[in-house]
């Protein structure tokens, strides 16, 4: 005799789209649904003068250092964690190198979009 045993979870859009890569090597990126847009609070008025902030002197730039070897997980990763607020500057991003999502950009460019995502 078997018995039948039903489980749900409740998953976000973006954990639903990993979910699916890591069980059937799809990628749902641009078929799943986009989350509601939090509506921004309204900013209180204030009469105050404003007062320029001091300026500082700008740093000499430094070479840049070569970008250390970066994994699709840990970019999938660090794009779970801003996806929800920045959403269209990551898509803007990745139009930007002709990828239609973080599946097919390029691996010489992992580099460059796990620094963007961190500094988001």
């Amino acid at each position: 005799m078997s018995e039948k045993i039903k489980i749900e979870v409740e998953v976000t859009p973006i954990q639903m789209a990993q979910i699916a890569q890591i069980v059937f090597g799809v990628s749902l990126t641009e078929d799943q649904p986009k989350t509601p847009a939090k509506k921004p609070k309204k900013a209180e008025k204030v009469d105050k003068p404003v007062e320029e902030a001091p300026k500082e002197p700008e740093a000499e730039e430094e070479p840049e250092e070569p970008e250390a070897e970066v994994s699709l997980d840990e970019i999938r990763a660090a794009m779970s964690k801003k996806v929800g607020d920045h959403r269209d500057k990551i898509k803007k991003y990745l139009e930007s190198v002709d990828a239609k999502n973080v599946s097919n950009l390029p691996e010489d460019k992992y580099g460059a979009f796990y620094k963007f995502l961190k500094e988001l």
